[in-house]
């Protein structure tokens, strides 16, 4: 039992080993933060317009325009995510987004909103989800060392997917001891916080996405990552796993 506590609290180490770069965790917030919007939002706009129209029809329709454009503007979106500055790409949709949340939840709490708002805005949201979801993991090579990369993909798929429980589980005080149309504002106010995030660069190391555009055919930012070290360096160095767990923790 003496030995294993050693090597269980050097996997638990390996496991959280991207979120010592402290650039890193900005960005899991920021992730963990809007992802819960999104989920939240699926809940809310489907229950309010339900309410609204009593069709089945209408929540199939305003979840379509809130999923579609993931199909048409990801691509794009890649484009866009390799010539611009990705911080700033970033920041600008988690911006455009709050701005979003805020109008519909006015909307909701005036009780001037209709279907078709909610369409347009639901689309609007997956317009700019579109484009932040590739740009969020375009920037993670210039977050965290290369031989963290696959530990930063993988927490960031973890927190992606632990928001479809978290984001509506965070409606439920609200709309138990409050009342449902207050809940919209929650959805603006992870926007805010996850803006706030992004635009924490306090160090000015991370962030740096390598600059201009290289040559044709070569990424932005230089050669690709080589995601493991070659076998014979890692012999040589006497350390048979992965580098990452011995990173920043």
């Amino acid at each position: 039992m003496g030995r294993r506590a050693p090597r269980e609290a050097a996997g638990t180490a390996a496991l959280l080993a991207s979120l010592g770069s402290p650039d890193y965790r900005r960005l899991w917030g920021a992730t963990a933060c809007s992802q819960a919007a999104v989920w939240a939002l699926v809940v809310l706009r489907a229950a309010l317009v339900y309410e609204l129209t009593t069709s089945n029809a209408w929540v199939g329709f305003v979840a379509m325009a809130a999923q579609l454009p993931s199909l048409v503007v990801t691509p794009f979106a890649g484009f866009l995510a390799d010539r611009w500055e990705r911080r700033h790409l970033l920041a600008l949709t988690y911006g455009l987004n709050l701005g979003n949340n805020l109008l519909l939840a006015c909307l909701v709490m005036t009780r001037q909103i209709t279907a078709w708002h909610l369409v347009v805005l639901a689309m609007v949201n997956g317009i700019l989800r579109a484009v932040e979801m590739p740009t969020n993991q375009a920037l993670l090579p210039s977050l965290v060392p290369r031989e963290c990369l696959l530990n930063a993909v993988a927490l960031n798929q973890l927190v992606q997917q632990g928001a479809r429980i978290f984001g509506p589980l965070c409606l439920l005080p609200i709309i138990r001891f409050v009342n449902p149309e207050p809940a919209f504002f929650l959805a603006a106010g992870l926007y805010a916080i996850g803006w706030w995030q992004i635009l924490a660069d306090t160090d000015g190391l991370a962030w740096d996405d390598g600059g201009t555009a290289g040559p044709p055919g070569e990424p932005r930012g230089g050669p690709p990552l080589q995601l493991y070290p070659a076998p014979d360096a890692r012999a040589d160095a006497g350390d048979p796993g992965p580098l990452c767990a011995h990173h920043g923790v």
